[in-house]
């Protein structure tokens, strides 16, 4: 599948300055997806030290304030404080639902300001400065967990953060604390720099995810490149065949698997007649064109997707016919000759006929634990010469049936 975005979109994306570093829409979804895979990490790892931080933190205030904590204002911690963590509940619950936790950024601003309106209503509430002002802290350090530790957008961060303000001006209309107005231009400036460096954060957040799918394209194009390679070193560059290399390594694994499943292989080894006067004649462009024109048509002929024709070197291509006995090795053999003899084309120098032939060499035997696999490619290879003393333009076959109980085998020629 081609990438809808090359690694040259994506630097180009990188180069822009940050206002105009925008994921382009076709990799919102998936940009989404990233987020949120890093929203889940969150919530795994963090959800119990969210837990045990906001109970530590009001057991700190229950013991560092427990001589402010009288009747009214104890009521109204114990209420509020019920409340928040009611909230946090409910936000673990809904970040942990397979359902509501991809729109993350949509409900945590709610849950995020009413746990900060818990505190505001303290601050109405409470006749304690003491309380007032450490309610202030709370909000101010609530305001760093969710607008920086929740991962929210900017637009998310900003939601809640309005939220919060909208709420703190009603508190400071309260006027039960006398420096309400400091206070607030504390929680304002907080509410500033944590939308700053969530600004920050975002953007580094995109910028992560744009390089690594830069790195996805990089290795992408390594695997093709490799994949090219492996091809490229598998085949043979003039006719398409697969080449030597690749042949070797097939017929060592064909070798073994035939050992064990005790199937018999046939080997074609096949020679273009008279090919050096050929080249001769013709020249060397004209030669490689000849020689590709055989490989098509000696291709055409194979019909099992596990039999392999391949280049053996200059004019000698070779054949492997796995779980294939003599008559069906013999079979292929002629319509390999009649596929080359139908190309009809002319050798004047040949003294074998007027268009180009071919000589075969075959031979069959069982594989067997122990014998070497190069008997086989002997046979044939011994056939093939048997062929050309013969007068070329022929099959000669050679069955090397090798019995166990036999340590020399048996030969037979046709």
């Amino acid at each position: 599948m081609t990438p809808l975005f090359t690694r040259a979109d994506i630097e180009r994306l990188l180069h822009l300055p940050v206002w105009e570093q925008a994921i382009p829409d076709d990799l919102i979804e998936r940009h989404q997806q990233h987020r949120l895979h890093d929203f889940e990490r969150l919530v795994r790892m963090g959800s119990p030290f969210l837990v045990l931080m906001y109970l530590g933190m009001n057991l700190f205030n229950f013991i560092l304030f427990h001589q402010q904590l009288r009747s009214n204002d104890l009521a109204v911690m114990m209420a509020t404080e019920a409340i928040a963590l009611l909230l946090i509940a409910g936000g673990l619950a809904a970040a942990w639902s397979a359902t509501l936790r991809p729109s993350f950024n949509t409900w945590i601003p709610f849950f995020y300001a009413g746990i900060i309106y818990c505190k505001l209503a303290g601050i109405i509430l409470f006749e304690s400065e003491e309380l007032v002002f450490n309610q202030i802290i709370a909000i101010m350090l609530v305001t760093i967990v969710g607008t920086l530790a929740l991962q929210l957008t900017v637009r998310s961060g900003l939601a809640g953060n309005v939220m919060v303000l909208c709420g703190f001006g009603l508190a400071m209309m309260s006027h039960k604390f006398d420096d309400i107005f400091l206070a607030g231009s504390y929680v304002l400036l907080t509410i500033f720099v944590c939308t700053f460096i969530a600004a920050l954060q975002e953007n580094r957040d995109r910028i992560i995810f744009l390089k690594t799918l830069m790195l996805e394209a990089e290795a992408e194009e390594i695997r093709r490149l490799n994949q090219e390679l492996q091809q490229v070193a598998r085949l043979d560059s003039l006719t398409g065949l697969s080449n030597r290399r690749h042949f070797d390594e097939v017929f060592s694994n064909e070798w073994e698997r035939g050992s064990r499943q005790k199937n018999r292989m046939a080997l074609l080894i096949i020679d273009v007649d008279h090919f050096k006067s050929y080249n001769d004649h013709y020249g060397h462009p004209e030669g490689d064109e000849c020689l590709t024109r055989v490989a098509t048509a000696l291709a055409s002929v194979m019909r099992r997707p596990g039999d392999l024709l391949a280049r053996y070197g200059g004019e000698e291509f070779v054949v492997l016919l796995p779980e294939t006995g003599m008559e069906g090795a013999q079979d292929v053999a002629n319509r390999l000759l009649a596929a080359i003899d139908a190309l009809d084309i002319p050798h004047q120098n040949s003294s074998v006929a007027r268009h180009v032939t071919i000589s075969i060499g075959l031979s069959v035997m069982q594989p067997l634990p122990g014998i070497n696999r190069q008997i086989l490619l002997n046979d044939a290879d011994t056939a093939l010469y048997r062929a050309k003393r013969m007068g070329r333009h022929c099959i000669v076959s050679s069955a090397a049936f090798i019995d166990p109980a036999d340590e020399h085998g048996t030969k037979a020629f046709a």
